[in-house]
């Protein structure tokens, strides 16, 4: 058999899938053009949206944000289980000791981590908290802090869990709200504002 019959016998079979293709093609572009702009993930401007649509988006996304409060709190109260099940008191002899690890493998991290990377930031700030007698004296490096944020606009609940296991040492969330809320809010113009921003864009 030649290469042209072979070409032909494929060109009459796809043939014959045609019209049962353009079928599902118009069927599945029928459906987006429903549904596409009042899936929560549309980017769809809510100008372009009809009053039935919105109500629909809306309710569509009041349930995902409902299921996805449900995924969390399944998830923290796993963590809470394991955490009472499996956890370990540390007391202040075992603490001392983890801590003189710590201290003693502190060069080879270093050597394991360029500086200024997170690693190298995240290892040094946690030897740091751990020596304090007092966490109100912990000076947090901007890099911590930036990723402290992170995890808090993840999930404050959980955030505050992480923290209070003390298995990592976190800074306070009163704390963040001081590095996200430096400005006082007022009507109108903010000269601290302008200030800010003059300092941004090293305005003379």
């Amino acid at each position: 058999m030649t290469s042209d019959e072979n070409s032909g016998q494929r060109y009459n079979l796809c043939t014959s899938y045609r019209s049962t293709l353009r079928a599902l093609l118009s069927r599945h572009e029928k459906h987006d053009a429903d549904t596409s702009r009042t899936d929560p993930s549309s980017h769809a401007s809510f100008s372009h949206v009809s009053s039935p649509e919105k109500c629909i988006r809306y309710h569509r996304e009041h349930q995902l944000r409902v299921a996805y409060q449900r995924q969390v709190n399944n998830l923290q109260m796993k963590l809470q289980a394991a955490t009472e099940e499996r956890g370990i008191s540390v007391d202040s002899s075992q603490h001392d000791d983890l801590l003189q690890i710590m201290q003693d493998n502190a060069e080879a991290v270093c050597e394991a981590h360029l500086s200024g990377s997170f690693g190298r930031v995240f290892w040094e700030t946690q030897m740091k908290a751990a020596s304090l007698d007092d966490a109100r004296h912990m000076r947090w490096d901007p890099v911590m802090v930036r990723w402290c944020l992170y995890l808090r606009h993840l999930s404050s609940s959980a955030y505050e869990m992480i923290r209070e296991t003390g298995t990592i040492k976190l800074p306070s969330q009163r704390m963040l709200r001081d590095y996200t809320y430096h400005t006082k809010a007022v009507v109108g113009f903010s000269s601290q504002v302008d200030q800010y921003l003059s300092t941004v864009a090293k305005l003379s």
